[in-house]
């Protein structure tokens, strides 16, 4: 049997990649990580198709692209959430009723989204008795090669975006291993 006694695990550049505190607990500080929102500094919106988020709250090793998707730095199980509220116009204006919205969860391996497109995960929320704002939201795991692009979609009518950001649709995700 053989033991390591170590703190800290770098790589060959001397680059750390986990330390392991006095309780024994693993940290992983450069693991990709990613969790941005959208918000409209203006008042409210409803945006459909591809989300391109606009806050970026933690982005560990910046593989968050702007352009509003996620581009894996290695292969490996991935981790990705979307919540938000669906509306019914551009405006922000509640959805009618017995109207849905649908987001979606798609991956591809171009940064266009035109080559390897699969949707991965999908919610659907509707509304039945009258007009208001549901809550969606979406999770999925995937096995992604390296270069591989995730992005968060409307699939049909709109997410709620506002100056107040306890409304603001979230996107997250991060390397499982």
């Amino acid at each position: 049997m053989s033991t390591l006694n170590v703190n800290t695990i770098a790589n060959a550049s001397g680059t750390t990649a986990a330390t392991i505190d006095s309780a024994g607990r693993i940290l992983q500080p450069a693991k990709p990580f990613f969790h941005v929102s959208e918000s409209n500094n203006t008042g409210a919106v409803g945006i459909t198709g591809q989300l391109v988020f606009d806050t970026v709250i933690t982005n560990i090793g910046s593989h968050y692209d702007t352009a509003g998707f996620f581009k894996a730095p290695v292969a490996g199980l991935y981790q990705f959430n979307f919540s938000g509220m669906g509306c019914g116009t551009t405006g922000g204006g509640a959805l009618p009723s017995n109207q849905g919205c649908h987001a979606l969860l798609q991956k591809a391996t171009d940064d266009a989204f035109t080559t390897g497109l699969v949707s991965f995960a999908s919610a659907f929320s509707q509304v039945v008795s009258s007009t208001s704002f549901p809550n969606i939201s979406v999770s999925g795991s995937i096995l992604l090669a390296a270069n591989d692009r995730v992005r968060a979609v409307m699939g049909n009518n709109y997410v709620f975006a506002s100056a107040t950001a306890i409304y603001d649709p979230q996107f997250s995700g991060y390397l499982i291993g």
